[in-house]
C-alpha cells in the first residue's frame, strides 16, 4: 500500500490541490496549455507541495523517526 505524506511533517493529512499553470509563462507552446500542477495541503503545517510517496507504514514511520531526531 503506497502512503502519501508531507515532506515538511510527514502528516497523512493531505488534500489534493490542482493549481492552473500560467498561459503566459508558455504562449507558443500548445503541450504546455494541457499542464496541470498537482499539489497537496498539508492539514497540519499548511504546506502546499508535492507529496513524499512511501511503499509501506514502516517506510513512513521510519521518515518521521528521522524527522523528529532532527527537531532535536
Amino acid at each position: 500500500m503506497k502512503i502519501k505524506a508531507c515532506s515538511r511533517c510527514g502528516s497523512r493529512k493531505l488534500a489534493l490541490m490542482e493549481l492552473p499553470k500560467e498561459k503566459e509563462s508558455y504562449p507558443h507552446s500548445e503541450l504546455m496549455d494541457n499542464l496541470v500542477a498537482v499539489r497537496y495541503l498539508c492539514g497540519d503545517c499548511a504546506l502546499i507541495d508535492e507529496a513524499v510517496v512511501f511503499n509501506s507504514e514502516e517506510d513512513w514511520r521510519r521518515f518521521l523517526d528521522v524527522k523528529n531526531q532532527s527537531r532535536i
